[in-house]
């Protein structure tokens, strides 16, 4: 391809970069005071560097001098002032050709572009920022039930923040954490119960700064690495104590289970005050978890005897109890009988003794005074003993033997009961 030259546009070519020779040595530049203006505030966007007399300067709203966007004209030398299409009265400019804004709004962003005409022309384009404070971040989570090894991205909530801090109380982010580019969200692709915490994150912008509350991240697992613990041997009347522990978050809900029969407990400890034989048996504790869903169960068997680890249980049940005081009482009872019958039987004994019982005699009875008429009122008479002499003739009397004849015979009389009272006493037939 040939090229030609053109003397005119070689001419603005020079002219371009004798011009930005001329603002490059002589220092010519727009400082903005304060250099993070905030809403509300007033910022003066400053000319420094200018040399020599200055005729006029425009301001315009952009990155250009296309006269549609000019703000205004002012003549310092002749404080003339000339709004232009943009003219906003919250702006005014100063006698070094410097341009103030006062009562900043969000609006006012943006690129301005002077355009200054002293000795030379001079032109420079500034870009303003406008501050709002932060807002308070808030830290939320995609799910509000992470369970271990899902997925969980947390998000920091704010406006007006240019960066973004993460952390997790006092440490920094776990490993398995990601960042997004711009820190508004921190990721974890498989989550773990070691990733739990508290995660706060803090908003800043030049002008302010502002710190989340705490969000505590809850991951949720289990149940797992179950254990239960009791005595396996217990002696009768003594308690009982199981205990049953799981690795759950959240916390598990416990059932009970006494050889395939549910228990009416929900703890995790089963206490039993004083165990029976027939509370022995196996017992299963059943655990589960509601937000991962997931149940185990573990069991022991639990044996309750008389004696426990070969010792005699000495503790004594109620009933046993009572079974001893009823048979101390029959014990007694009977001995006491026995007491009775013995002493009875020597006090007859005795009475036989004082008067013996004479057996009947069969010889001749002689009256002893009384007629018997019924001897069960008067009882029986005494016992009377009588000598008789009988002569070898019949019906004749003997006169009796001097008192040391030997021949005396004698005969045992008994007698009857006595006759009434008027009755006359007869005598015995010879």
């Amino acid at each position: 391809m040939h090229l030609t030259w053109d003397p005119l546009r070689g001419c603005f070519i020079l002219t371009g970069l004798l011009s930005l020779w001329m603002e490059v040595t002589s220092g010519f530049v727009i400082q903005q005071i304060p250099e993070s203006p905030a809403v509300g505030q007033s910022v003066t966007l400053k000319v420094t560097g200018v040399t020599g007399t200055v005729f006029g300067v425009s301001w315009y709203k952009g990155s250009g001098t296309d006269s549609r966007n000019q703000i205004l004209f002012y003549n310092p030398s002749t404080n003339i002032q000339l709004p232009g299409p943009q003219y906003f009265f919250r702006a005014s400019p100063l006698p070094d050709g410097s341009l103030q804004i006062s009562d900043l709004v969000t609006s006012d962003r943006g690129n301005y572009t002077v355009q200054i005409q002293a000795n030379t022309q001079l032109q420079y384009t500034v870009s303003l920022p406008v501050y709002e404070s932060v807002t308070k971040p808030v830290v939320t989570a995609s799910t509000s039930q992470p369970q271990e090894n899902g997925t969980v991205t947390l998000t920091c909530g704010t406006a007006n923040a240019e960066r973004i801090l993460w952390g997790r109380g006092s440490a920094t982010l776990p490993p398995g954490a990601r960042l997004s580019p711009n820190n508004r969200t921190v990721t974890f692709s498989k989550i773990s119960r070691s990733d739990a915490g508290g995660y706060q994150c803090q908003a800043e912008n030049p002008i302010s700064k502002s710190l989340s509350d705490t969000y505590t991240l809850i991951v949720s697992y289990g149940p797992d690495d179950l254990t239960l613990t009791g005595s396996v041997l217990v002696a009768a009347g003594s308690p009982v104590s199981l205990q049953c522990g799981a690795g759950s978050v959240p916390p598990a809900t416990y059932k009970w289970r006494h050889n395939g029969t549910a228990l009416n407990t929900q703890q995790s400890e089963l206490r039993i005050p004083g165990a029976e034989p027939q509370d022995g048996g196996n017992y299963t504790c059943e655990v589960y978890n509601s937000v991962t869903q997931r149940s185990a169960a573990i069991s022991l068997y639990v044996t309750v005897n008389e004696t426990a680890a070969g010792h005699k249980n000495d503790s004594l049940t109620p009933g046993a109890i009572a079974g001893i005081v009823a048979a101390l009482l029959v014990v007694a009872l009977a001995v006491s009988l026995i007491y009775l019958l013995v002493l009875k039987k020597k006090h007859k004994k005795r009475s036989d003794h004082i008067s013996p019982k004479q057996p009947e005699p069969k010889s001749v009875c002689a009256r002893a005074g009384h007629t018997d008429t019924g001897g069960a009122e008067m009882g029986e008479a005494e016992i009377q003993y009588s000598s008789v002499v009988f002569n070898a003739r019949k019906g004749h009397p003997v006169q009796p033997p001097p008192q040391n004849q030997p021949d005396t015979v004698y005969a045992e009389v008994k007698a009857v009961a006595p006759p009434p009272r008027n009755s006359n006493p007869q005598r015995p037939q010879r």
